[in-house]
């Protein structure tokens, strides 16, 4: 399942070996990046999803893709934490959950979750250590939950890889690779 995607197309097939080079270079170190950032804000999680990265540089497309495996069952929890889910998340509704395993749902109030959602400020999330929960005990039938409220660990890093203005973002990194490229290819030349 792709979760992040960056495009560029280019408008001319004139670019050298070694500019495809320098890109692609920086490129699989940008999806590094990605994919630390995106660990890194789950860090206090037990289990994490496993994210790959793919790089295609060709003479008409350079491509940065983030993928996350769908079918582990901790890449949906990751969804949900991301997205949100029941009032925050996409059907914008609350949802049952009733006893599965057991007669009762128990649980323990009031709990704290290990990360905080962040508002429309991108920057680190806030991290409350391993989450915990204490007071009483609750013993009950049927919870209508209000869902998860969305961390937008995803959007967050979008928007900030999309932005002309930092020099980490997408759009500096390659101009910053194909330079690299193109002083690759003067000495090449002079040679």
């Amino acid at each position: 399942m792709i979760i992040l995607k960056l495009v560029r197309k280019l408008r001319t097939k004139t670019y050298t070996r070694n500019i495809l080079q320098s890109v692609r270079e920086e490129y699989v170190k940008l999806a590094n990046d990605v994919v630390d950032e995106l660990l890194n804000d789950i860090q206090g999680w037990k289990e994490k999803p496993r994210f790959t990265y793919y790089v295609a540089v060709s003479s008409n497309l350079w491509l940065v893709e983030i993928k996350m495996d769908a079918r582990a069952s901790i890449s949906q929890i990751y969804r949900w934490v991301d997205q949100g889910t029941g009032l925050s998340g996409p059907r914008h509704s609350a949802y049952p959950i009733y006893p599965v395993q057991a007669k009762v749902l128990h649980f323990k109030v009031p709990h704290y979750p290990q990360t905080l959602p962040t508002g429309p400020v991108i920057g680190p999330r806030i991290v409350l250590g391993h989450g915990s929960s204490y007071q009483g005990d609750v013993f009950t039938y049927k919870v209508t939950h209000p869902g998860i409220t969305p961390r937008h660990f995803v959007k967050t890093i979008t928007d900030k890889l999309k932005n002309r203005a930092w020099s980490g973002g997408f759009k500096a990194r390659t101009d910053k690779a194909v330079k690299a490229g193109i002083r690759r290819s003067k000495q090449w030349w002079s040679k």
